[in-house]
């Protein structure tokens, strides 16, 4: 558990276990979680712009990915620096396709998620995605 004196930056702060087998079953299994998919289809309609066959493409995937990365890292790296991370990320969550389709949208929010989220429960991963989405829905960023 963090504490307001820890001078690691949370993105560094690193739980190791969080990569024991029983974590990982535990983390998969929240891949099912009815509520958890429900929270990342809310994301996905409120702050992606999608076409009707729900696909995202690289542009809007670089805005509100760059949005979401400033949400979480602040103004402490540059724009240069932003677009490497979103990028490297695209690459990674697309897989060589020229869009994202619902499940890789799904993976790509759940890995989020799983990164930032210091406890294994739907609810705080859930939590998670819906304050990054009310945030990015009301201009934050």
């Amino acid at each position: 558990s963090r504490v307001a004196t820890d001078e690691t930056p949370y993105r560094f702060d690193r739980n190791e276990a969080m990569d024991s087998a029983e974590a990982v079953g535990k983390r998969q299994s929240l891949r099912t979680n009815p509520g958890l998919i429900d929270g990342v289809r809310r994301f996905m309609h409120n702050v992606y712009r999608v076409p009707m066959d729900g696909t995202v493409s690289h542009e809007e995937y670089v805005r509100v990915h760059s949005a979401t990365v400033r949400i979480l890292l602040g103004d402490e790296m540059s724009e240069a620096e932003v677009r490497i991370i979103v990028e490297e990320d695209w690459e990674s969550d697309a897989k060589g396709a020229e869009e994202l389709d619902a499940e890789r949208v799904f993976d790509s929010l759940f890995e989020l998620a799983d990164l930032w989220c210091p406890n294994i429960s739907a609810a705080e991963y859930l939590s998670f995605i819906d304050t990054i989405g009310c945030t990015l829905s009301a201009g934050g960023r």
